[in-house]
C-alpha cells in the first residue's frame, strides 16, 4: 500500500497543527492528523491521486490539542523522469472559519425564511379580517365593495349586463344591537 509518511513540515503547518517539525517528520500523516472525508473517502481519494496525480476536496483533520478544523486540501504526487510516484506534495488550507461563518449565514438564512412565512400568513391572516365580520365570519361593507368594483370592471370590459339586489330585512336592528354590524 501507499505509505503517507511526513517528511517536511513547515512553520504554516506547525501554527495551524500545533505540531513542530520534528515531532512529526517520519510518522503517519493518518496517525498525526486523523483526517476524515467529509466528500471522499480514503480509498477514493488515494485512488483519485496515484491515478491523476492530484485531489483535492475538503477534509477534517485534528490538532495537537485533539481539536477538529476544516481543511481545503489540495495533493499533487511527485514523479520522478520514469513518471514514477515517489512523493506527495499537499498544500492545506484552514477553512474553520469560512465553514462556520457559511453554516452561521445558511442558519440566518432558514431563519429568515420562517419570519418571512410568519409575517405572510399573519398579513393574510390581516387581510381576512379586515374584509370579515369578527362574529359572523361573513364579508364585510369593505370586502363587498372590493368584490362590486372587481365585478363592475369585468362587466365594463366584458360588456356583460350586472344586477345588483339590495334586500332589506324588517326589524334587523334588533339582531344588529344584540350580535353587532
Amino acid at each position: 500500500g501507499v505509505s503517507f509518511r511526513i517528511k517536511y513540515w513547515n512553520i504554516a503547518a506547525e501554527k495551524v497543527f500545533g505540531w513542530k517539525h520534528g515531532e512529526v517528520i517520519g510518522k503517519s500523516v493518518t496517525e498525526v492528523l486523523r483526517t476524515e472525508f467529509v466528500q471522499d473517502d480514503y480509498e477514493s481519494s488515494v485512488k483519485a491521486v496515484m491515478g491523476t496525480g492530484t485531489w483535492q476536496g475538503e477534509v477534517i483533520q485534528y490538532t495537537k490539542e485533539n481539536k477538529p478544523i476544516s481543511i481545503s486540501a489540495n495533493t499533487h504526487a511527485q514523479k520522478d523522469a520514469a513518471g514514477r510516484i515517489f512523493g506527495f506534495i499537499s498544500a492545506n488550507r484552514d477553512i474553520t472559519l469560512e465553514k462556520l461563518t457559511q453554516q452561521k449565514l445558511a442558519d440566518a438564512y432558514r431563519l429568515l425564511e420562517q419570519k418571512n412565512r410568519e409575517l405572510e400568513e399573519a398579513v393574510e391572516r390581516e387581510q381576512v379580517l379586515a374584509r370579515t365580520d369578527g362574529l359572523t365570519g361573513v364579508g364585510n361593507t369593505r370586502h363587498f365593495f372590493e368584490i362590486a368594483t372587481y365585478e363592475f370592471a369585468m362587466a365594463e370590459r366584458y360588456l356583460l349586463p350586472l344586477a345588483i339586489m339590495l334586500f332589506d330585512i324588517d326589524k334587523f336592528k334588533g339582531v344588529n344591537d344584540k350580535m353587532g354590524h
